[in-house]
C-alpha cells in the first residue's frame, strides 16, 4: 500500500514545481512591466514639464466638471420626459387638446 501512495505524490510535486515556476515567471514579468511603466511615466513627466499651457491636473478637472454638467442636464431631461409621459398617461384621449385616434380603415360608408 505504501508503494501506491508514492507515485501519486510525484505528480503533486511536479504540479507544485510548475506552479512555482509559473509564479516566478509572472513575478519577473510584473517587475519588468513596472520598470517600463516607471520609465514611461518619467519620460511623460519630463515632456510635460517642457510643455506650455495649463497643467494636466487642471485639464482633467475641467473635463470632470463638464461631464458632471452633461450628466445633470441628462437627468433633468429624463425627469422632464417622465413628467410629460405621466401627464399624457393621465389625460389619455379625454383632454381638451386630445386627438381622436386615427382610423386607418377610413370613414364608414
Amino acid at each position: 500500500m505504501a508503494r501506491d501512495a508514492e507515485p501519486a505524490a510525484l505528480p503533486l510535486e511536479a504540479a507544485d514545481d510548475d506552479t512555482r515556476a509559473a509564479l516566478a515567471t509572472i513575478q519577473d514579468q510584473t517587475r519588468q512591466t513596472l520598470e517600463l511603466l516607471r520609465s514611461l511615466v518619467d519620460l511623460l513627466l519630463d515632456q510635460h514639464s517642457l510643455r506650455e499651457g495649463p497643467p494636466l491636473e487642471d485639464l482633467i478637472a475641467t473635463l470632470i466638471v463638464q461631464q458632471r454638467q452633461i450628466l445633470t442636464i441628462a437627468q433633468q431631461i429624463q425627469g422632464d420626459l417622465r413628467v410629460l409621459g405621466n401627464r399624457l398617461a393621465d389625460t389619455g384621449t379625454t383632454g381638451p387638446n386630445a386627438h381622436a385616434p386615427s382610423d386607418s380603415r377610413g370613414p364608414a360608408c
